[in-house]
């Protein structure tokens, strides 16, 4: 199993035919599963396939939102990522319930924040935000390990980080 996924994720970096099928697909299938095959929603053998590929365009896409600093959405028992492209708006993720079920809906948002250009996950385009990020969690590992040089405790300097990411809450 893990090799075809593995394929299937090759295929999808390859170029952005993923994106273009989700967006015809989404078109007359506004909410879709990777188990939608089963119930033969489409007979197509490409709608098929892309159906059960949902799986591996998560993992893509929630590798890249891990390597760029950004959250995925939940509710009560979703996990989902906001997506855009071609103007067009996508959630991506999975439900759980007595298994996991990988899924894709066209979405609005009225919160813009978080949400990630398909084309850019594809493309593995590192967004300016994680760069900026990168640079300040240099430097605070910088600050903390100038700080255990200087012998202070590690409880300390735990707590005091605790205590300064509490007032940001």
């Amino acid at each position: 199993m893990d090799k075809i996924k593995e394929a299937r994720k090759a295929k999808i970096k390859e170029n952005l035919d993923y994106a273009n099928w989700i967006e015809m697909y989404a078109e007359t299938h506004p909410h879709f599963t990777n188990e939608d095959y089963l119930f033969a929603t489409s007979n197509k053998p490409e709608d098929i396939e892309n159906t059960k590929s949902l799986e591996a365009f998560y993992e893509i896409v929630d590798t890249y939102a891990k390597e760029n600093y950004i959250t995925p959405e939940t509710e009560f028992n979703r996990v989902y990522y906001k997506l855009e492209y071609n103007e067009n708006n996508y959630s991506v993720g999975y439900i759980w319930e007595q298994e996991v079920i990988f899924f894709c809906a066209k979405s609005v948002f009225e919160n813009k924040d978080n949400v990630m250009q398909i084309n850019e996950i594809i493309e593995n385009k590192k967004q300016i935000r994680a760069s900026i990020i990168d640079l300040k969690m240099k430097r605070l590992s910088l600050l903390l390990s100038e700080l255990k040089l200087a012998s202070l405790n590690e409880q300390i300097i735990h707590d005091e980080v605790n205590k300064t990411y509490e007032k940001r809450k």
